[in-house]
């Protein structure tokens, strides 16, 4: 194998890699796969936790259907936390 095409195939690998590890692309994906099902009463209750859980759940907010009641709380540290865009 060529050296080019060896460092080719190692950089696709290493960028799947980082794709999957990504954990908003992980919740959209997800989420895109199974929808949230539109609630006839009650309310959507979202929690993310960890440095990612801001934007793992501006991500889940994005999903839940139109219309629908959210309830939405973060747990991360002080260096992670910021306002949410929705």
């Amino acid at each position: 194998m060529k050296a080019q095409t060896l460092q080719n195939e190692l950089k696709f690998l290493f960028d799947c890699a980082l794709r999957a590890a990504n954990p908003t692309l992980a919740i959209r994906n997800e989420l895109r796969s199974n929808p949230l099902p539109k609630l006839e009463r009650g309310r959507f209750i979202l929690l993310a936790i960890g440095k990612a859980g801001c934007s793992m759940l501006e991500e889940a907010i994005n999903h839940v259907p139109k219309g629908s009641k959210i309830e939405a709380i973060c747990v991360t540290n002080y260096e992670n936390a910021r306002p949410l865009a929705n």
